[in-house]
């Protein structure tokens, strides 16, 4: 393998951090959403902060929102994952299945890799 190159367990560790990462973002997000105030039950001078933007800054907006709220909610990170094990249990199922996943397939090409260095035996 040439120097330049990533290993292929580096690189399993890092789509397994990455993982983990949008992971507690999405149970952060369901959490925060679950304990807001939905917008029927917001006064009228609460709505006029709601803002109405375009979708590209919109998307921005929320992108910003994600990270914030990931960051935001680290504190409660015992309030979130007992919440979701309770109401919710399907998304950590979900996050442990594609940890899993990747594990797997780490291991496939790890035999691969593998299979592919040694020199080929030819019958006779």
């Amino acid at each position: 393998m040439a120097d330049d190159q990533k290993s292929l367990t580096w690189i399993v560790v890092m789509v397994m951090i990455g993982i983990a990462v949008f992971g507690w973002g999405f149970l952060a997000g369901s959490y925060a959403g679950a304990h807001s105030p939905q917008l029927s039950e917001m006064s009228p001078d609460e709505l006029e902060d709601v803002d109405t933007r375009s979708p590209r800054s919109a998307r921005r907006g929320a992108v910003a929102a994600f990270v914030g709220n990931a960051l935001e909610q680290l504190p409660n990170l015992p309030a979130v994952i007992s919440w979701h094990m309770t109401n919710r249990i399907w998304l950590p199922i979900a996050i442990v299945v594609l940890e899993v996943g990747a594990l797997v397939g780490a291991y496939a090409l790890k035999k691969v890799e593998s299979a592919m260095e040694k020199p080929k035996q030819r019958r006779r």
